[in-house]
């Protein structure tokens, strides 16, 4: 068994998947948010996924990575309302799930902006 994120699986099980978040530059302007507190909100809210997921039981899920709440200024936004979400890779392996990706086993930790 590898150690990944805080969950145990087969080394086979765990397959190389990448999520691009690309910001909605037009939202963002409309709410007066720069592209330097877009990326360090979403990199904060990824970091905080990442240790929710670390706490999860095989029986919990993480909700779907398109409803992580991305705070700026005070302002708790969907994340899919600030960027555009692109899951690439093996999403094929993940089955049902894709492309919401809620499980720990499925977290991302590689994020490019």
């Amino acid at each position: 068994m590898a150690k990944n994120s805080g969950c145990f699986m087969d080394d086979e099980a765990f397959q190389e998947i990448e999520l691009r978040i690309d910001p909605r530059v037009n939202r963002l302007e409309e709410l007066g948010i720069s592209l330097g507190e877009f990326e360090a909100a979403v990199s904060k809210a990824m970091d905080e996924r990442v240790d929710a997921a670390e706490k999860l039981s095989e029986q919990e899920e993480l909700p779907p990575i398109e409803e992580v709440e991305v705070e700026i200024r005070g302002m708790r936004l969907p994340l899919e309302d600030i960027a555009e979400i692109r899951i690439s890779g093996d999403v094929a392996d993940l089955g049902a799930n894709a492309p919401r990706l809620n499980s720990s086993d499925q977290l991302l930790e590689s994020i490019s902006f």
